[in-house]
């Protein structure tokens, strides 16, 4: 919308007072929203002072009524006021609701890092599981093999005077051990059958 001389003193002058000499010297480019705001509160404002006159006003009568106005005025520039105030809160909330949705995304994605490292670490540990399988199966034949020489004590310990003489026929003959764990299995098969006669 263009702003010439005429649109100005028609609607400035009666807002802000009589234009300077010289007046506007140049067209002005506004907003078609400015122009038809502007448009309104001249017309308002005319229609405003035509009743003021018709109903015949004293200047008491003016004031009071200028008073109420700026009081309405004050009223609804404080409600203004309350409404921006409860949009600026409800901005925070917004924005403290998207940054909470941004530290719950970034737990997300530590979450699945984290999983992503536990399942590496799975095949790792399912890599390590085959020693622990090739340790069991040597301990599983280790028993047997102890089982093996407690039966042959059962049946032949009676013909050794001492647990080292035993020991010594079973290392290496009997079972493929060395004389210490000969002893120690001697041993440990006294205790049990003395355990068990107890």
């Amino acid at each position: 919308m263009t702003v010439d001389q005429d649109w100005h003193e028609k609607i400035f002058g009666e807002i802000v007072g009589p234009i300077p000499p010289g007046g506007i010297t140049r067209t002005v480019h506004v907003p078609e929203e400015v122009y038809q705001f502007f448009m309104e509160y001249a017309a308002g404002r005319s229609r405003h002072v035509k009743v003021l006159q018709a109903e015949g006003y004293d200047y008491d009568a003016l004031l009071q009524r200028c008073a109420g106005a700026l009081q309405a005025g004050d009223m609804q520039e404080s409600r203004i006021k309350g409404l921006v105030q409860v949009l600026t809160d409800w901005q925070s909330t917004v924005q403290v609701t998207n940054e909470l949705t941004e530290r719950s995304l970034a737990l997300v994605e530590d979450a699945r890092t984290l999983m992503e490292l536990q399942y590496a670490l799975g095949v790792k540990e399912g890599k390590s599981v085959a020693p622990k399988k090739g340790a069991e199966k040597r301990h599983a034949e280790h028993r047997a093999m102890k089982a093996d020489v407690f039966s042959w004590l059962d049946i032949n310990m009676s013909s050794f005077k001492s647990m080292d003489r035993a020991a010594e026929a079973i290392a290496g003959k009997v079972a493929p051990i060395a004389f210490r764990t000969a002893r120690a299995w001697v041993g440990e098969w006294k205790k049990v059958r003395a355990a068990s006669k107890a």
